[in-house]
């Protein structure tokens, strides 16, 4: 008998975590996963704290910003380690269905989040981008 050598084929998608062997789907281990995605989930961490490191030295306290609370209680999240951190994520940031959404006052330019301040369009002072 002839045996064959399996070489792995990687698949190119990021939302598969899987290897190919001649067509059966292998899961990757949490190692070869790491080596796939340390790069971008350093790259966006520190995207994180240089944003957190521009609003800790700018004027202004927005520590009660229901803002920043979100963003510190998903920072919290992410250290407890507890499983499907992604779903809690999504969740802490969603709002709850309001069967009344489409007359609401988010959609009139009302914040989303509770204590925030809606942001401002304004095209000819701002390029287009929002304003506070």
């Amino acid at each position: 008998m002839r045996s064959k050598r399996l070489l792995p084929n990687r698949i190119i998608t990021t939302n598969r975590p899987h290897t190919i062997y001649h067509g059966c789907a292998m899961p990757l281990s949490a190692v070869e996963i790491l080596n796939r995605d340390f790069l971008e989930i350093r790259a966006r961490l520190l995207e994180v704290a240089a944003a957190l490191d521009r609003i800790g030295r700018a004027e202004g306290d927005v520590s009660a910003d229901a803002r920043m609370v979100r963003i510190r209680q998903a920072i919290a999240r992410l250290e407890a380690g507890e499983a499907d951190r992604a779903e809690q994520l999504q969740l802490l940031f969603s709002l709850n269905y309001e069967p009344g959404w489409r007359t609401s006052d988010i959609r009139s330019g009302g914040s989303p989040l509770p204590g925030a301040q809606p942001a401002r369009w304004d095209a000819a002072s701002t390029g287009g981008a929002p304003r506070s």
